[in-house]
This record gives C-alpha cells, structure tokens and sequence, in this order.
C-alpha cells in the first residue's frame, strides 16, 4: 500500500481522535481479487504493516504535521471553520455496547466536540471522507463522569461540527461520506493605515476561493477598482490567498462599514471592516477661489477645525505642491471663526499652466480629512 495512504489510515488514530478498536472499511479491491471491503482495527493494522509504521504511529508528530501530511495528497478541499452563530441541535449518543445516552442541554460532548482544535476535526473529516469510517464508528470523548472515555457514534460527531460550521455533509450509497464547505475566513480581518494617507483593508481566505469572484461594498455600495480603490489578491502557498482593498486618500467621508465576500463551489463566507476616521479635522465651509490685486493674484481658501494641531499639504493633479516664487502656502487664524484656521493657496500671475485640480489635504495626529476643486481660466 503506497505511503500515502496508510498516512490516511493512522493520521486519526495517532491524533488520539478514533479509539483504537474502531473497525477500519479497508477497500482493497486494488490488491485482492476475492475481497471488496475487510474490516480491521487499527491494531490489527499495525501488525501486518510492520515495524516502521509502528514506530511513525507512536512517534511524536505533532497534530499540525499530520494534517501537512494528509492535506498534501488530497484533491478536495479540506473544512474549514466559520464565525455563524451555532444553532441548538437534538443531543443523542453512545456509550459502551450502543446504549443510548440522554445528556443535559449543557452536555460535555457539544463542548468538546466545539473545542477540539480545528486541525484534529481536520483529520477526523478526512477520514470520513476517504471512506475510512463509517457513521457506525465510535470517537473517543474523553473523562466523562469519571470514566475514562465515551464512544460517540460518529454520525452524531458530524452533526455537531455541521451545525458549528455550517458544513454539509453527505452519504453516498452509505459508504463514503463527501465534505464540502465554503471558504474560510483565517485570523482577523486587518485595517492598515499608509503613511501616503491611504487605508490598507486586509485578510487571508482558504478553501478553494475562486478570487475572480470576491466582491467587495462600502455600505450598500459595490466597490470597483478606480480612483477611490485599489484591489488586489495574492496567492500566499497552502491554498491560501490574501485580498487587499487599499482606499486611497482615505478623509472622513469614506469611514464606515467595509465587507468582503469571498467564493468557492460550496458556497461563500464573508467578513467585514470598521473603518473609523477618529478625531479628524473637519471642514466647516466649502473651498473657495477668490481674485485680489484685480486679478493678478488667486486664492483658494479652504477652513478647518481641529481638537488638536493640524497641518495641510496642498496637490495639483494629485502631486505635491511646494512653495515658490509665484506660489504661497498660507495658514492663519480664521477671522470669521475663533476656532478654525484658514489655509490658502495663492497663486501670483496665474497662467494658463495653472489649470488644474487642486486639493488640501488637512491632517492631526488621529485622523485626515481633504477638499478640492478645480482650476478653470475663462
């Protein structure tokens, strides 16, 4: 039997998830021409696979490796955990010789089932899926009213993960059991401020995600690529992509609930960012071009209040603008308002060189916020 294989077969039993005298449904109609499926434990295994795999089985390997080791050679893909709220579910089990166990709604079994680490409920899957086990077979639930274990059917395990996982599973012809599950949002969503003013919204999904389908929204509002956004994915190895929606020059008015929803052929998952502006600076007027000096001189003016103290950097068509000999960055006290300050632009001789859009971008220690106009000579 190639390697691969018997990796299948023992990874469950070495994680300690299946008691050791579950009956495997070895088919091998690939070695023998007189047997279809032959029922063997586990130990009986282990005998005729000889001294090497008895020594891999008792070994050390951590939970994370044999997953490694199994999801390497697996062509579907693999469960993956969702954050939905976990609906009450009817509670039967099994104990010892099959009789039947009537817990409490506060049972133990639930809760171990939802604490198990998601690489073993991985495994255990796996295993079920391969056609391994069957719903006849009994998992170990462990220190149970000062026994030592419980045996729970595995058919009422798989219930308990597809309520908290939202997977679905099926039987076909009673004999292999076909997992299938939408992506799988891994970690916390990230919200990552620029030093360029930008906003980075960032995380990583799994599970077969098609990205040419990920879809993105500001409130009800889809996001598409273009002035305001920048889209991007990556593909970071182990079937794992990261997605990216940069908002550029992000101000006040872009602050608000993001959502990302991602795809595979099972369905789809989603999770969603809260984007606050914090204590910002706030326009209190709207920008304004005057004439002076009869027009040998332009001012765009633009008021701003802020808590704390604030600076503004002005851009002509998105590029930076420096003072000079013809050009003024003026910040003052706003005579019309004790709390605001006026920030001016004024342009000395205007020239046709002048047409553009201009923008002020206003700024404190907690936040941005900007306003623009354009620049038209009659």
């Amino acid at each position: 039997m190639p390697r691969d294989k018997v990796i299948k077969i023992l990874a469950p039993f070495k994680a300690g998830i299946l008691h050791e005298q579950t009956l495997l449904q070895i088919d091998i109609t690939d070695y023998s021409l007189d047997h279809v499926i032959v029922p063997i434990t586990v130990e009986e295994f282990l005998e005729d696979a000889g001294q090497t795999w008895k020594k891999w089985f008792h070994g050390m390997s951590t939970i994370i490796d044999m997953v490694e080791a199994t999801t390497n050679i697996v062509s579907t893909g693999s469960v993956q955990v969702t954050n939905h709220q976990i609906n009450s579910i009817e509670r039967y089990e099994t104990m010892g010789d099959s009789d039947s166990v009537d817990l409490p709604p506060t049972d133990f079994i639930k809760e171990f089932i939802y604490k198990m680490p998601q690489p073993k409920k991985r495994l255990l899957l796996q295993g079920a899926q391969y056609g391994l086990i069957t719903e006849y077979s009994l998992i170990n639930i462990p220190n149970v009213n000062g026994s030592s274990n419980v045996e729970v059917n595995l058919r009422k395990v798989l219930d308990i993960i597809k309520e908290e996982q939202r997977v679905v599973v099926t039987n076909e012809k009673e004999e292999h059991w076909y997992i299938m599950a939408p992506p799988t949002i891994y970690g916390e969503p990230k919200i990552i401020p620029t030093d360029n003013g930008n906003v980075v919204l960032e995380f990583t999904s799994a599970g077969g995600v098609d990205v040419s389908k990920t879809k993105w929204s500001f409130g009800e509002t889809a996001i598409t690529e273009g002035p305001q956004y920048k889209l991007s994915n990556s593909d970071e190895g182990g079937k794992r992509f990261k997605f990216q929606c940069e908002i550029l020059n992000f101000e006040k008015a872009q602050a608000g609930e993001y959502k990302a929803v991602v795809y595979n052929n099972d369905g789809d998952n989603y999770c969603t960012f809260n984007v606050q502006a914090g204590n910002a600076p706030d326009f209190y007027d709207k920008p304004k071009i005057v004439q002076k000096d009869d027009g040998n001189v332009i001012a765009i003016k633009v008021r701003a209040k802020s808590h704390i103290e604030m600076k503004a950097d002005w851009f002509k068509d998105d590029k930076p603008l420096r003072a000079s000999d013809r050009v003024k960055l003026v910040t003052k006290k706003d005579t019309k308002d004790k709390d605001g300050t006026l920030f001016l632009l004024e342009i000395t001789g205007p020239q046709k060189e002048d047409e553009a859009k201009y923008k002020c971008v206003v700024k404190n220690a907690e936040g941005q916020n900007q306003q623009s106009l354009n620049l038209v000579f009659g």
